[in-house]
């Protein structure tokens, strides 16, 4: 029985060898390709890729994830962003999605700022006369705009656009749009934003004012597709596409990114593991293109830097030590100390000073009757006081005045901020 169990134990270790997260994978889709072998092999990728697509906890978190999620930073790599914004965007905005969620002062003061404004929106035309205004085909052209303009909805959107340009410093919009001028109708107008870790200002324009450069290496990740964007990069996946190379002639399996003709600048290191065709990557990719300066739009509050971070980041600091204040008025408030009292341990004394004097006390007797004053303030932290019948003389009580204003510490700590 014993040289069974090892036996099965051996084998399934050696089934188990060499493999990582992507072999079952590789396996499954193996199996399937041999049990429909009479189809093509495009389409039954092509329908593992619309089951992914379709996949709803990955869809979910590509969703989420266009706009900095919350990350945790101490106090002191937060006053690192903060001296050297330029290099550190997106941290600052990661800072800033995680006060959204942990400061609400800071909360409200970004909604604030989005939801005061009313947004309304109306078209004028200028350079007109009289005569135009009775023209029919002016009139047809402005009915057109007037449905182009209900179609954004420029008041919700308003508010949308502001609240993340208030946390983020700069969001980045693609305007996409359907519209039929031959039958006066507006089939879809919409702002659709992208993803605000892949995208960087690299130049100025005088249609958008922000030339954007994206990341292609987004649609890498699971569940992203370049069609999720409508027709904006089609034109660079047929390149995008032929963007890593396997370098057949080196020995061992490596990639190269080879743009333009330069090759070694650009080399990405990497290696195939365990004999199946999954790659582990060091280094991180990126392959940048230039998005249209017509289509794609860039959102801010602060015009007089290019640099994507909240103008509010003077006060991350300030609100990051919110939570402080609140433990501290919570520890006065729950836990006031307002006496103590002190003793002393009887003890043998000695006339000789040369050697040391001993407690009446056993070192085992000692050490019960300090736990049970660890226990007994433990069980007596919000009652206000404690006693506890241990050997001891000299009593003395010392009393502490109330901590003044322990109710409105975090108040005063709110109004601080909200004066900043």
């Amino acid at each position: 029985m014993g040289a069974t169990q090892k036996k099965n134990t051996g084998e399934r270790k050696e089934e188990t060898a060499g493999k990582n997260s992507w072999s079952s994978t590789l396996a499954r889709l193996n199996n399937i390709m041999q049990m429909y072998s009479g189809l093509p092999a495009a389409s039954l990728y092509g329908a593992f890729s619309r089951a992914i697509a379709n996949f709803a906890p990955a869809q979910h978190s590509r969703t989420i994830g266009i706009n900095p999620l919350p990350c945790d930073f101490t106090k002191e790599e937060l006053g690192v962003f903060l001296r050297n914004p330029a290099s550190s965007e997106y941290q600052l905005q990661q800072v800033g999605a995680g006060l959204r969620w942990s400061a609400y002062p800071f909360n409200k003061l970004v909604l604030s700022y989005a939801t005061i404004p009313t947004f309304k929106n109306y078209v004028a035309p200028q350079y007109i006369d009289k005569s135009t205004l009775s023209d029919e085909g002016f009139k047809r052209e402005w009915r057109l705009v007037e449905k182009i303009r209900k179609a954004l909805d420029i008041q919700a959107f308003g508010r949308k656009v502001t609240a993340q340009a208030m946390t983020y410093g700069k969001v980045f919009y693609l305007l996409r749009s359907d519209i039929d001028k031959s039958h006066n109708t507006v089939r879809y107008a919409l702002w659709q934003q992208l993803p605000q870790r892949y995208c960087l200002i690299e130049g100025f324009n005088s249609i958008s004012g922000y030339t954007v450069a994206f990341d292609l290496t987004y649609f890498y990740q699971f569940g992203t597709d370049y069609r999720q964007f409508g027709d904006l990069f089609e034109p660079f996946m047929s390149e995008f596409s032929d963007w890593i190379k396997e370098k057949k002639e080196i020995k061992g399996k490596y990639i190269y990114a080879s743009i333009g003709g330069v090759q070694e600048r650009f080399k990405i290191h990497a290696y195939q593991s365990n004999g199946d065709n999954s790659w582990k990557q060091a280094g991180q990719w990126c392959y940048w293109v230039s998005l249209p300066i017509d289509r794609v739009w860039t959102f801010e509050i602060d015009p007089s830097t290019a640099i994507a971070a909240s103008p509010l980041s003077g006060l991350m600091q300030t609100f990051a030590q919110q939570a402080d204040y609140e433990a501290a008025q919570l520890s006065l408030i729950l836990n006031p100390l307002i006496k103590i009292f002190t003793g002393e341990i009887p003890y043998n004394d000695r006339d000789n000073a040369t050697k040391e004097d001993s407690y009446k006390l056993s070192v085992g007797g000692l050490e019960y009757f300090i736990e049970m004053f660890n226990q007994l303030m433990r069980q007596n932290q919000t009652a206000g006081a404690g006693m506890y019948a241990a050997p001891f003389q000299n009593i003395k009580s010392h009393s502490f005045e109330e901590a003044a204003g322990a109710n409105e510490i975090n108040q005063k700590f709110s109004l601080y901020a909200g004066s900043k």
